[in-house]
């Protein structure tokens, strides 16, 4: 594969072994590797950073050209990644990028590269995602992939145009709050109020510590949409205590990963529109929730109404059992 490929990887050895595996069978030619530096006065960080250089010297045992940007230091994960990002593309116009969890299939890399290829020069495009966890196997439409107005990250590829207009900082964000720009961006006020509130921790808080809401931001700006497969090309093996956000699964992701048989050829959708549909699916399961009347809205507050009244008399019902034990027991005593 002679598209450009960029790893981003810190400290999980064992995921970036298995990240190397799926690698090999496609000999990708050339190999960009960022690796933030240990935290300070952290020796298990010191030595968990260094076997992780240690598994790319060794394990990437094919004929390629590797560049490599090991920093010095810890940048955190917002510059550590963004910074990776930029450096990648101060050398190539478009490529693939894979962070240390993401296990993509092989598809994913024909995917990646025919649709760069594709939308090159297509502006309303500005993302490739290799997952689709959002959709919970759900497919829209009859075709290998559909647009979004949300870029997925656990796996995807982009191009130098696109990644140039990125603004960690989010510069922008106080002139767009004051004109309400972006509100007709979104479907209902509840969905631009959810978005509100994390650009404003980013932009005056600097909160949390992360590069995607500012992608995602600066892909809705300009418009972009991202293409999204109907089936799940990436599977994400990096819920730890060792992930920075992700140190647990959440109870919403449903996604089978055996689903890419039979994704190639690559059938594209007739026309360029995004999927509403999809979009407010992500919104409703992952982001903002459903609307306060929606029917899944009052059956889930009837659901966690009924629940609570059953932990609230398990509760008092404990309670009023320790208690009479404990009247048994000092009467015992007493007599």
């Amino acid at each position: 594969m002679n598209t450009p490929l960029l790893l981003i990887v810190w400290r999980r050895s064992n995921e970036t072994k298995k990240l190397i595996d799926s690698l090999r069978p496609i000999r990708p030619q050339n190999i960009y590797v960022a690796c933030d530096g240990p935290k300070s006065n952290d020796y298990q960080s010191d030595n968990q950073v260094a076997e992780v250089k240690n598994v790319i010297s060794r394990e990437i045992d094919w004929d390629c050209k590797i560049q490599k940007r090991y920093s010095a230091y810890n940048q955190g994960c917002k510059n550590g990644v963004s910074n990776a990002i930029t450096w990648f593309f101060s050398n190539v116009t478009e490529g693939i990028i894979l962070e240390d969890d993401c296990l993509p299939k092989k598809e994913f890399f024909t995917y990646c590269s025919i649709l760069l290829e594709r939308y090159r020069n297509d502006k309303r495009i500005w993302c490739i995602s290799g997952n689709n966890d959002n959709q919970n196997g759900i497919k829209r439409g009859n075709k290998s992939y559909f647009f979004s107005r949300y870029p997925e990250i656990w796996g995807w590829a982009t191009w130098k145009r696109c990644w140039d207009e990125y603004d960690s900082e989010l510069s922008s964000w106080g002139t767009l709050r004051k004109s309400n720009t972006l509100r007709d961006c979104f479907d209902s006020y509840k969905q631009y109020n959810y978005w509100r509130k994390i650009w404003d921790k980013l932009y005056f808080f600097n909160e949390p510590d992360t590069w995607d809401y500012q992608w995602l931001y600066t892909c809705m700006i300009n418009s972009g949409l991202s293409c999204i497969p109907n089936t799940q090309l990436v599977e994400n093996i990096g819920f730890s205590p060792l992930a920075t956000h992700t140190k647990r699964p959440t109870h919403m992701i449903k996604v089978v990963y055996n689903q890419s048989n039979n994704f190639l050829p690559i059938e594209d959708p007739s026309y360029i529109l995004r999927s509403k549909e999809a979009d407010n699916y992500t919104e409703e399961n992952y982001f903002s929730g459903y609307t306060i009347f929606s029917y899944i809205s009052i059956k889930t507050k009837i659901y966690y109404f009924i629940r609570n009244l059953k932990i609230n008399y398990l509760f008092r019902k404990l309670i009023s059992e320790i208690s009479r034990n404990v009247d048994n027991i000092c009467f015992t005593k007493k007599r």
